[in-house]
């Protein structure tokens, strides 16, 4: 019921559902996407996503300001968008998560793998709401090892192709317009990152980086670009021919394979899978710093945290920001902090 009622009265996008196989090809699930192309023909059709497309066309950019991927060098040489620069910009999101709270040896069994995406013709203000961010597929982290990304992402590359080539027809206002669309980046983890590129995973040893060739052992000497070989496209496809001629090579490279989204022809992989903002320095660097900078402050008596707890208390939150109010520092984070000032 809900399902037809969404259908019918909410002009819902329905999942298609697709069958996985082991290597056998025996059945051992299944996995939903949704449509790419359908979603952008109604989502396009919005008259105010419309309006901020068509604004977005004629923006004026400015060299010196960088507001969006549009304003950067990625964009300006991409070989899509540098031929069709008033494309849609898809931004996707690849990340993982558990539905339930499983314990022990149970873990990881009912993780979900989520791929999402964003159009950058939106303004910034937009693009970080739910209403303007797409689902695109859902597959279970067992099937997508079991099976690999080349099948799981079939759809979604074949649909990714047709919008760059053929695109869609969409009519406003009485007028047809015929709109294009294509990957711009793949955001996540840094370890999705790398499997996603085909990279190397193990950031302990051997080549840990996808944008240079840097090993563990010199990023320990070394925190300048300058110090590395960077990993451009030309260094990286002569990398790739020296691991399909020589297997043995993969980890002297850091690199195994092909990227699955090098299916698509303007599809460059050391420039299309950014450092994710939210899991490098929101979940990563930044907590760590403020950590130290709190216990350094509390042990020279500028500021305790009994103090900073009595702030938190007097700051007044929106009604969206209340549901993310800061927890009482604890007292054991004097004690426990895992990195030396």
């Amino acid at each position: 019921m809900i399902k037809e009622h969404c259908k019918s009265k909410m002009n819902m996008t329905e999942p298609i559902s697709y069958t996985v196989r082991d290597h056998s090809g025996v059945k051992i699930g299944s996995y939903s996407y949704v449509p790419i192309p359908q979603v952008l023909n109604k989502y396009c059709q919005v008259e105010d996503v419309w309006e901020q497309i068509v604004l977005d066309n004629h923006r004026n950019q400015d060299d010196d300001v960088l507001t969006d991927y549009k304003d950067g060098m990625y964009f300006k040489d991409h070989s899509f968008f540098k031929d069709h620069p008033q494309a849609l910009r898809l931004h996707f999101y690849e990340d993982e998560f558990e539905i339930v709270n499983p314990l022990g040896a149970k873990r990881n069994k009912y993780k979900i793998c989520a791929f999402y995406y964003t159009i950058g013709n939106i303004s910034g203000k937009h693009c970080s709401k739910l209403s303007h961010i797409h689902l695109a597929l859902l597959v279970r982290h067992s099937h997508l090892k079991e099976c690999g990304l080349e099948t799981i992402l079939q759809p979604l590359i074949t649909d990714l192709k047709m919008l760059s080539t053929e695109g869609f027809t969409i009519c406003v206002d009485e007028v047809q317009h015929t709109v294009h669309a294509a990957l711009a980046t793949i955001s996540c983890d840094n370890l999705s990152a790398h499997m996603i590129g085909r990279f190397s995973m193990s950031f302990n040893t051997g080549r840990i980086c996808r944008f240079c060739m840097a090993s563990h052992s010199e990023i320990q000497q070394h925190f300048c670009e300058d110090h590395f070989v960077i990993r451009t496209t030309k260094v990286h496809e002569y990398h790739i021919n020296c691991v399909e001629n020589n297997p043995e090579s993969a980890a002297l490279y850091g690199v195994y394979g092909n990227c699955t989204f090098d299916a698509l022809p303007y599809f460059d992989v050391t420039q299309s899978l950014p450092p994710d903002v939210m899991h490098d320095l929101l979940e990563g660097v930044i907590p760590l710093v403020m950590n130290l900078v709190i216990c350094k402050a509390h042990r020279e008596k500028h500021i305790t945290i009994y103090e900073i707890n009595d702030e938190l208390k007097n700051v007044k939150f929106g009604r969206n920001d209340k549901p993310n109010r800061p927890v009482p520092l604890a007292e054991k984070m004097l004690r426990n902090s895992n990195i030396k000032s």
